[in-house]
């Protein structure tokens, strides 16, 4: 029964994606005929002939949507006479269409030619639509073995095509540094600081660039301007705590991550750091804090309390905290934890029968704890 339903899954896609479509296609049958041979043979996975298919299809149709359909397609065919015939065509009944000018750009990455995707992209960026600079992003990210894709951003930074807004400057910026594109990525960390220089996280990923290049010391003036700055949320102390602690500093990341809203992140960081700094008098303190708030504890909580208590050299306590762990999400964890301080404390015999009871439970994971 299961197999049949798995085979007729794609067929009722198919079936579905043809009554939708079917009305727009010029009414004569050679074109219906071809949209469902395109159809169901992309379903099979079978991508060249269904790209033939739908660019035939979408050859005698001045319906968007089927012109798109058919170029990306085309596009999973890797045959560029087909994505180039299928774009054309995308073209003639869309030419606005920010999708069509995106294909431009991927074609002319993946063929290698830089200009004609400079110029693809750079319309892309300078759309007066909201989000057109996502789709040359999109383009870029897809495209990124193309061999002219540091080619392609450099001429794109070099000519101030990216928008100046803090999303797209940061999400280029972001794709440079990961394709380990240096120069443009040092050239976006200075303009996304000068352009927004009020905002704490700009300040922050320049610190992050500069580090990653070596410049400890321009790396830390931005940090600590990004610290200086108000609104910063958990996300940016989490990352701002990381690099203090890279720098040696990590009391300093620890009470970093004191101050403003807390959560378990902030409170597992905050655990983290002080037990690495051996600051003994800050995780009592905070074994005591853990312990207030909101009623019952999370179980995230309560193993983290679990956790000080195993650092506090407190075993019964951390047994105690362990033992309350029923969550599905942490009780595979509290269990191993509970194993692990029972054969520290001396007695192996216990911790071998708590796991073999925690193999016999309804957990799925059981087994594997006593393996591990």
């Amino acid at each position: 029964m299961l197999k049949k339903l798995l085979i007729t899954l794609p067929i009722a896609t198919a079936i579905v994606y043809l009554l939708a479509v079917a009305p727009l296609v010029q009414a004569d049958e050679n074109s219906l005929q071809a949209l469902m041979e395109g159809e169901f043979a992309l379903q099979e996975g079978r991508f060249d002939e269904a790209a033939k298919a739908y660019v035939g299809a979408s050859s005698n149709s001045n319906d968007p949507l089927l012109a798109e359909r058919a170029a990306r397609v085309a596009l999973l065919s890797k045959d560029p006479d087909l994505s180039s015939q299928a774009l054309s065509r995308w073209l003639k009944v869309a030419p606005e269409a920010a999708g069509a000018r995106q294909m431009q750009a991927v074609l002319a990455l993946r063929e290698g030619r830089a200009d004609d995707a400079v110029k693809a992209l750079s319309g892309l960026l300078s759309d007066d639509e909201t989000d057109s600079w996502r789709f040359a992003l999109q383009a870029l990210a897809g495209e990124r073995k193309s061999s002219v894709i540091g080619e392609v951003m450099a001429q794109l930074v070099a000519s101030d095509a990216v928008p100046t807004a803090i999303e797209p400057m940061l999400g280029f910026g972001g794709l440079a540094q990961s394709l380990e594109l240096k120069s443009v990525a040092e050239t976006m960390a200075l303009r996304v600081t000068e352009r927004h220089p009020q905002l704490p996280r700009p300040w922050l990923w320049r610190a992050q660039i500069e580090r990653q290049h070596g410049k400890d010391e321009a790396a830390r003036a931005s940090l600590q301007h990004a610290l200086d700055l108000p609104d910063a949320d958990i996300s940016l102390r989490l990352s701002a705590a990381a690099m203090l602690d890279e720098f040696g500093e990590t009391l300093a990341a620890a009470e970093l991550l004191e101050t403003g809203e807390q959560n378990d992140a902030t409170l597992a960081g905050r655990a983290a750091y002080l037990a690495r700094a051996n600051a003994t008098d800050a995780l009592e303190a905070l074994y005591v804090e853990l312990q207030e708030g909101e009623t019952p504890l999370p179980s995230a909580r309560i193993l983290l309390l679990g956790q000080l208590s195993e650092l506090r050299k407190q075993p019964a306590d951390a047994l105690r905290w362990y033992r309350q762990i029923s969550d599905p999400e942490t009780v595979d964890q509290a269990r191993l934890r509970i194993a692990i301080v029972l054969e520290e404390s001396g007695d192996l015999d216990a911790a071998l029968a708590s796991l073999r009871e925690y193999q016999h439970s309804d957990s799925e994971n059981g087994a594997a704890l006593v393996n591990a």
